[in-house]
């Protein structure tokens, strides 16, 4: 079996390594170098069977044949030499047959090992495949999350759509609430200029109902003062019916009386009679032209009070037009329109 280089020394240097470790008391096993160079058991046991007999070499003389010119010259020497060199031979090859022996002991040995990494890895291999069939399992579970993920996304992908409808509708109300911003821009300037307009109209509205106003109350002064005379007049006018009331009754009493009396008593009885009915007709009239007056000076000041209170309703609609045509900005304004604004609202304020 062929290894490749790199693996070949990632073997050789894990083998290296473990018998470093073990401090050269015992070749390490093969499954050992296996899993820490991680690499195939094949490889591995390749690999280990050569690292083993580079451990286990031993040098040996190189025999060669006896040059002639040597052999002719010493013969005798080279046969005694020869000998020798046989020998040497000998030993060199009984070094051999150690040597052998030694590599198929080493041999057997790497076979049980083989053999008993073979049986680990085989329990490796079931033990894989239980986990494999886990993973299996897991996947089956992973693909079903997989589809409900899948069920989801398209949810979500349709929320997506909807939320980028709505942010393109709410990106056009934007620009449409922007150009309505210019717009109110330009009417709050309008509306600064007709503010200090009806600001001056207002100042003279209330002048002038404040003239009208303390000539209203002057009025209603005068009519209360003329109201209350027709009262005290009608008071009179009307304790002067009654004790008058009393008197006719006196003299109606006397005549029905006296009718047996004189004549002339009665004639005068008559004339005293007309004469009262005459004054209560009179007291009458006095009376009616009394409460005719307070009548007019209830009415007059009724008037007055209309028309005043009519001056501070149209002040009033004056005042709520000026706050409602105070603009208010749609936006933050530049700095110099928020002093514009401000000294605006405080002379507003005096």
């Amino acid at each position: 079996m062929e290894v490749n280089q790199e693996t070949r020394a990632k073997i050789m240097a894990a083998a290296n390594q473990l018998y470093e470790r073990a401090e050269r008391a015992g070749f390490p096993r093969v499954d050992e170098v296996r899993s820490l160079a991680k690499v195939d058991m094949n490889a591995a046991s390749t690999v280990m069977k050569e690292w083993r007999r580079m451990q286990t070499a031993i040098p040996a003389t190189v025999v060669a044949a006896v040059p002639d010119r040597l052999r002719l010259a010493h013969e005798t020497a080279l046969t005694t030499l020869w000998g020798e060199a046989q020998e040497i031979a000998n030993e060199a090859l009984k070094a051999a047959q150690a040597s052998w022996d030694i590599e198929r002991a080493e041999a057997d040995s790497l076979r049980d090992e083989v053999s008993s990494a073979y049986e680990a890895q085989a329990v490796e291999l079931r033990e894989a495949l239980a986990k494999t069939q886990e993973q299996a399992e897991m996947l089956e579970d992973a693909a079903k999350k997989s589809a409900d993920d899948a069920e989801l996304l398209a949810t979500v992908t349709k929320e997506r759509d909807e939320a980028l409808t709505r942010a393109a509708i709410a990106e056009q109300k934007s620009q449409d609430l922007e150009a309505r911003v210019t717009d109110l821009k330009g009417e709050c300037d309008r509306a600064y200029a007709d503010s200090a307009r009806l600001r001056i109209e207002r100042d003279e509205a209330v002048n002038q109902v404040e003239h009208i106003r303390q000539e209203s109350t002057h009025q209603v002064q005068a009519a209360q003062a003329r109201a209350d005379q027709a009262k005290e007049e009608v008071a009179g006018a009307s304790a002067k019916l009654d004790a008058l009331r009393d008197e006719l009754a006196n003299a109606k009493a006397k005549l029905s009386a006296d009718a047996a009396g004189h004549a002339e008593q009665q004639r005068l009885a008559t004339l005293e009679a007309q004469r009262l009915t005459d004054l209560v007709a009179t007291a009458n009239t006095a009376r009616d032209q009394a409460v005719s007056a307070a009548s007019l000076a209830k009415e007059e000041a009724a008037n007055l009070r209309g028309r005043t209170e009519s001056l501070q309703a149209q002040l009033a609609s004056l005042m709520t037009l000026l706050g409602d045509r105070k603009p208010e900005s749609p936006s933050p304004a530049p700095a110099d329109q928020n002093q514009k604004t401000t000294g605006k609202g405080g002379k507003k304020g005096g």
